[in-house]
């Protein structure tokens, strides 16, 4: 009987969020295939580059535009698979509609 030995991979996981490994332990049977996250490797965005951003959304309308003649409005962020950093998002949000 042949043994087939495990071969262990470190993931990448939270690479806006210091970049920590997982270790996972696949059969050397599998064909594995590894991509990192498109983006991953591009430099953060400066504030002036978030705000400009913001500032001139595309694809979108602005939130206060959505908001007008609203007597509230929400906002939310986040979605577990694509964790947002909302420290640095919500002040530009917030700015928008005043």
């Amino acid at each position: 009987m042949m043994r087939i030995v495990d071969v262990e991979i470190k993931i990448p996981q939270l690479p806006w969020y210091g970049n920590t490994e997982m270790e996972f332990r696949f059969s050397l049977s599998w064909a594995i295939f590894f991509r990192l996250m498109k983006g991953v490797e591009r430099k953060r965005l400066t504030h002036e580059q978030k705000e400009k951003a913001f500032l001139n959304p595309f694809g979108s309308i602005f939130i206060l535009e959505l908001a007008k003649r609203k007597k509230e409005i929400v906002i939310l962020f986040d979605e577990m698979a694509r964790p947002a950093p909302v420290s640095e998002i919500l002040p530009y949000k917030l700015k928008e509609v005043g």
